[in-house]
Formats: structure tokens, C-alpha cells, sequence
């Protein structure tokens, strides 16, 4: 969609009753804290940067930034003059399935000795966000065979971080953007 400036133009969802403003010194944008109905917790943030490469590039930085968000000199900031205790966001209706490229020929040995490799690797990835909640899932699946290989690497990039937090462990964590 186009406004009448010719600009880009997405829904979007405008929350109040967040559960948390924070900053920390590693991120320049507030990250904020949803609530949810599920036990879940997730948080949300602009990012600008080129997010990190490598298969776990991403949980990597969001596991340093839980830690610090989890540490005794994080800042609660909200209703102090900075920001006011909402937040705008974009609806996001994604699902992605594919081949994980990265894994097809790595090795491992079986039970009885012999190597195996790994043929056929797939995943999803699915993550909703709406006015009425958020829900992420993943999964993969692979197809081994009796042989050898080596890994691939992968990337990662989007415009914005979203993760989920479930007592105390980051299942799911995604950087999303337009396209």
C-alpha cells in the first residue's frame, strides 16, 4: 500500500499496557517488553544494523542482550519524560519453508560405526504478529544416508529484532524486514 506521499504503508499494531521500556549500553533503540497471554515473553526493538552472519549469529547477540535485559544494572525506563509507554509495531504474517543448505553433507557416525551423511535438510518457520497476540514456531527435519560431507554457513538480516523468552531460554528469535 501507498499514502499520498508515495510511502510505503503497512498495518500496524499500537500497544499500551507494555510490560516493560528498557535500554541497554550494546543497542541504541528501547527494547519492549509484550505482554502475553501464553507465559511467554517477547520483546521487540528496532534495529537499523547489518545483523550478525553465522547460523547463530542472531541468538548469539539476543542471548548477550537477554543478559544484560536479566542483569542487576539493566534500566526500566518508561514513564520518566523519555518515552511514553507505547509502542507501534508492524503486523507480520510470516511462513517460510526451505532447504537448510548449510547441514546437507555434514556427517555423524551411527550406532554401529559406520559414517552417515545428511542429505535432505528442511525447516519452517512461522511468526505472527497482530493486535490479538504473537505466536512463533520452528522446526526442521532431516534425511540421513550412509556417507561423508561438510557443513555450509548461512546469513541472516530484516529491519527489526522480535524474540521470545520461556523460562529463562530463547526458543525462537527473528530480525524481520520488508521483503
Amino acid at each position: 500500500n501507498r499514502d499520498y506521499n508515495n510511502r510505503k504503508v503497512v498495518s500496524a499494531v499500537a500497544m499500551s499496557n507494555l510490560q516493560g521500556i528498557y535500554e541497554i549500553p550494546a543497542h541504541a533503540y528501547p527494547i519492549v517488553k509484550l505482554p502475553t497471554n501464553s507465559g511467554d515473553t517477547v520483546y521487540i526493538t528496532q534495529y537499523d544494523g547489518t545483523p550478525p552472519s553465522g547460523t547463530t549469529g542472531l541468538y548469539q547477540m539476543v542471548s548477550a542482550w537477554q543478559k544484560a535485559l536479566d542483569q542487576n544494572s539493566r534500566q526500566q525506563i518508561g514513564n520518566r519524560g523519555k518515552y511514553t509507554g507505547n509502542v507501534t509495531f508492524p503486523m507480520v504474517d510470516f511462513q517460510r519453508t526451505g532447504d537448510i543448505n548449510e547441514l546437507l553433507g555434514a556427517t555423524a557416525t551411527g550406532n554401529d560405526g559406520r559414517p552417515a551423511i545428511i542429505n535432505q535438510a528442511k525447516y519452517e518457520h512461522v511468526l505472527k504478529m497482530n493486535e490479538k497476540g504473537a505466536v512463533a514456531k520452528a522446526a526442521a527435519a532431516v534425511a540421513v544416508m550412509r556417507g561423508m560431507g561438510g557443513p555450509r554457513s548461512i546469513n541472516i538480516d530484516g529491519p527489526f529484532l522480535v524474540w521470545f523468552e520461556r523460562d529463562g531460554v530463547i526458543p525462537f528469535s527473528a530480525y524481520i524486514k520488508e521483503d
